[in-house]
């Protein structure tokens, strides 16, 4: 061979080594795409803590069609044709191979809000239990290769009410909501290409990747979690007012959520000439499933509690959970009386008992009257000051009459032995 020949095979060889860095550096793939082959998609939110959290909350899935895919018959490089709503919109989405991390989730967000307001999904509700994936469409058909967009949702949400699941507080992040337990979940919209270059991947694919294309991939899901809070109303309500001076009552409430003190608090509601009888106060912030316990501690001169919910159990105070669905409601009512007039209810009612045994030993020891009669005396005997003892009269009166008896008898025997001796 000649040296001309073998200067010439080392050059087409460097140039061949250069053409296949510079397609791989460009993102293009050593297997072709097949267009017409079905692909799946598996759905997991990432971390065994999340995963444990939502175990036991339906946690569905929705999934859209951005745009087709194919590959350049030139270099084989993606191409992706966008469908006209999401081309034309308010907020047209714009897709291309080189795109990083951070432009792949703007064009979700605007996707995003494309979709749950103005497209139908291909898949609406899916529940996927482990293992499971995403495979055909609401109409059975298999899922072609094409760039997806996946929204995560509570199962209890309805789908064609996007307020019910989705927060558009911030648009340049809008994401789902999911209610599990004591804690909010927020899903952010995920888009992804189907097949990628990896059978598992995180919410941010990039299509620069070169490898073999995976037609069955699971993408893992990163959502945000933060306790839920929910809020108590404490509620006052008088049925008499003294307009003589202004009412003020104090609250202590406490509450405890997984054995931590969270809340330890002084309310206090007041109320003053004016003719509305009821004052609340709402305390929020608390955490979902906190246990809430409303002591009243000091009570305005004169009123005293009438009706309270809920009512005291054994004594102590009731408890109630803190709930996101609703506001936990305490409520205390009161009535009034003058001081001394609740002074005199409240002897009253203490002495009762007194009073009722009184009345029973009265009447035991209450004779019936005797007749009035007059006592002569004896000029000899000087006057005394009727006592209502009668006992020594009748003792005086007993002893005459022995002795009177004693005296008959005496004569009578005198007069029989005198008769005998004139015999």
């Amino acid at each position: 061979m000649k040296k001309t020949d073998k200067r010439f095979g080392k050059k087409l060889t460097f140039f061949l080594a250069g053409c296949l860095a510079l397609f791989l550096a460009s993102g293009q793939v050593s297997h072709a795409l097949e267009p017409g082959r079905p692909v799946k998609l598996g759905i997991v939110p990432a971390g065994e803590e999340l995963r444990e959290g939502l175990k036991d909350e339906k946690l569905v899935y929705d999934l859209y069609q951005i745009a087709g895919l194919d590959v350049s018959s030139g270099n084989g490089s993606l191409i992706f044709s966008l469908r006209d709503l999401y081309k034309n919109g308010d907020r047209p989405v714009t897709i291309s191979t080189d795109m990083d991390a951070s432009s792949w989730k703007k064009e979700a967000a605007k996707a995003f809000v494309t979709a749950v307001t103005r497209d139908e999904p291909l898949i609406s509700g899916a529940a996927l239990k482990p293992g499971e994936k995403l495979e055909k469409d609401d109409r059975g058909r298999d899922l072609a290769p094409a760039l997806y967009l996946v929204i995560a949702r509570g199962a209890e949400t309805d789908p064609a009410d996007p307020e019910s699941y989705a927060d558009f507080s911030d648009p340049e992040n809008p994401v789902t909501k999911v209610l599990s337990g004591d804690y909010l979940y927020t899903f952010a919209p995920v888009l992804i290409v189907l097949p990628y270059t990896a059978s598992d991947i995180d919410e941010n694919p990039r299509t620069t990747d070169s490898g073999e294309w995976n037609y069955d991939v699971t993408v893992h899901l990163k959502p945000e979690r933060e306790s839920r809070f929910g809020s108590i109303r404490i509620i006052k309500k008088l049925l008499t007012f003294n307009e003589k001076a202004d009412a003020v009552f104090t609250f202590r409430v406490k509450g405890v959520y997984k054995d931590e003190v969270v809340c330890d608090r002084e309310v206090i509601l007041s109320f003053d000439s004016s003719e509305d009888r009821f004052r609340e106060a709402v305390i929020g912030g608390l955490p979902v499933g906190t246990e809430i316990t409303v002591t009243e501690e000091e009570t305005g001169n004169g009123y005293y509690l009438v009706q309270q919910e809920p009512a005291e159990q054994d004594g102590k105070p009731a408890v109630q959970t803190v709930r996101a669905d609703e506001i936990v409601e305490f409520l205390f009512a009161n009535d009034f009386e003058e001081e001394s007039s609740s002074e005199e209810r409240s002897s009253e009612e203490n002495s009762s008992e007194e009073r009722s045994t009184e009345e029973k030993s009265s009447e035991e020891t209450e004779t019936t009257p005797e007749e009035t009669t007059t006592e002569e005396t004896t000029p000899d005997e000087p006057d005394r000051p009727d006592t209502g003892d009668r006992s020594h009269f009748l003792t005086y009166v007993i002893m005459a009459s022995i002795s009177g008896a004693v005296l008959l008898l005496a004569g009578i025997i005198a007069l029989i032995i005198k008769k005998r001796k004139q015999q």
